[in-house]
């Protein structure tokens, strides 16, 4: 027995003597990192101070200028017509497929104008919050998360659709139409109502033949921070498909505006953060953060038209569409759009820069439709491919389906089953490519237009190229 308690009395004595070795070695890691803060805050208040001084030179000229009475700081709180289109079908002939709108010219957008509002600067009692005072007054102040939540959520308001979908008869016995709905989000632009959202929140109750809401429809606002969600009525005011844009109108008045920001200063990197309605009203104002991830992300919309996106890995899903994407300094910078849901594609979600977006938007209000966007006046055949220009050695181009009797194409002389071969001296192969090089000039513009027509439609061949001059009209949606 006395062998055993000598042999625990040892082993007990070794665990103490480890359990001092350590505590030692825990209290010496502990001075090391003291003395490397001390160091490392010592060097931030030299470059702290140097901040204060070049900051004041700039501001005032002098850091004297700058620096309040310190003893008078208060601490009170913070302040259609014919379009140009493609078909799907006429060799052989095919139901005739709705028409695809023009694409607008975005490789030279109007520089925006300055319209951010000021920064509400906070005043306080302490000496470290006036440095940030006078360091925010010369660089401008980034806000936490939750301040932009704060600042922007009161602009982002829901959208909901309401509309009656047809059912198909079979036999003697006719379904009855089932009222549908969808919702998405928006953005107020103006105290006065108006308010920006995606196309595609709304097309379900547009009627494509008279451009206007279908009469048993209805498109309705829920302005954030009403428990009740009380549905007000909106007017459509105009859309724009190309660029996925659309504006509302409601009778509401001393409504808070988003501040906007210039997506041309953007950086791959910095933050941005997104407000809407995933899964519609029921997550109402729901807020995520992420970076921006690319930039002039090319993108294919509705028409064959290539829209150039913001790409962010903030969260954008399904209800988020209209939402804002917002910089470090509350500003909307973004109008989320796209969001590939796919497994392989998570955290991919993209926006409608705003400067194009308000420039859009602002049309749309003034004219009801986007300002200076060329126009031919055809419908074009979009299985006219290579394969089958190559298969029946016709020349490649664009196959006009239908044309607009009255439109810019039928004055120069172009004809139905007319091939257009190229435009303003630029081949045109296909209808994507007919509408880029169209897009690079301007309505009332008079451009040469070269087309491939009287060729047999038994052997596709005797045809001849024909030489015309058109003059581009504006293109009105």
């Amino acid at each position: 027995m006395e062998d055993k308690y000598d042999n625990s009395y040892t082993i007990v004595e070794e665990w103490e003597r480890k359990r001092r070795e350590r505590f030692q070695m825990e209290q010496k890691l502990i001075r090391r990192k003291l003395r490397i803060r001390m160091i490392a805050g010592m060097l931030a208040g030299v470059l702290l101070t140097v901040s204060i001084f070049s900051a004041g030179y700039l501001v005032r000229g002098s850091i004297f200028d700058i620096l309040p009475d310190y003893s008078t700081v208060s601490s009170a709180p913070p302040p259609q017509s014919s379009i140009d289109s493609v078909t799907p079908a006429i060799l052989p002939p095919m139901s005739e497929p709705e028409p695809l709108r023009d694409m607008p010219d975005n490789s030279a957008q109007k520089p925006l104008s300055d319209l951010a509002d000021a920064n509400q600067t906070r005043q306080s009692a302490t000496a470290s919050d006036l440095i940030s005072l006078m360091i925010e007054s010369a660089t401008g102040a980034d806000l936490t998360v939750s301040e932009i939540y704060n600042k922007v959520s009161p602009s982002i308001v829901g959208v909901r659709i309401t509309y009656q979908f047809s059912m198909y008869s079979f036999g003697r016995f006719m379904m009855p139409d089932q009222e549908q709905s969808g919702e998405g989000s928006g953005i107020i632009i103006s105290p006065d109502g108006y308010i920006m959202t995606n196309y595609h929140v709304v097309s379900s109750v547009i009627d494509m033949n008279t451009r206007a809401p279908v009469e048993s429809s209805k498109i309705e606002v829920i302005l954030p921070g009403d428990e009740d969600k009380t549905p007000l009525s909106a007017a459509l005011v105009g859309y724009d498909v190309s660029t996925d844009l659309a504006v509302l109108k409601i009778d509401k008045t001393n409504l808070k505006a988003a501040e906007i920001g210039n997506s041309s200063d953007l950086v791959i990197g910095e933050l941005a953060v997104a407000i809407g309605n995933p899964g519609g009203m029921e997550y109402m104002s729901s807020c995520t953060v992420g970076v921006i991830s690319g930039l002039n992300r090319t993108i294919q919309t509705e028409g064959y038209r290539n829209v150039q996106l913001i790409q962010t890995d903030a969260a954008i899903n399904p209800g988020n569409s209209g939402g804002a994407l917002i910089n470090s300094k509350g500003q909307v910078i973004g109008v989320n759009s796209i969001k590939i849901a796919a497994s392989s594609f998570e955290g991919l979600g993209f926006a409608i820069p705003i400067n194009m977006a308000i420039e859009i938007c602002n049309d749309l209000i003034d004219y009801t439709y986007v300002k200076g966007r060329p126009h031919i006046g055809i419908t074009a055949y979009s299985q006219y491919t290579d394969q089958l220009a190559e298969r029946y050695n016709m020349p490649k181009g664009v196959y006009v389906y239908e044309i607009d009797e009255f439109g810019p194409a039928a004055k120069a002389g172009v004809k139905k089953n007319d091939i257009i071969v190229s435009l303003g001296g630029n081949d045109t192969p296909d209808f994507e490519t007919l509408e880029q090089v169209k897009n690079k000039y301007k309505p009332n513009d008079e451009v040469d237009i070269r087309v491939y027509r009287d060729w047999s439609t038994n052997n596709y061949s005797g045809g001849q190229y024909v030489e015309l001059r058109i003059t581009l009209g504006e293109m009105r949606q």
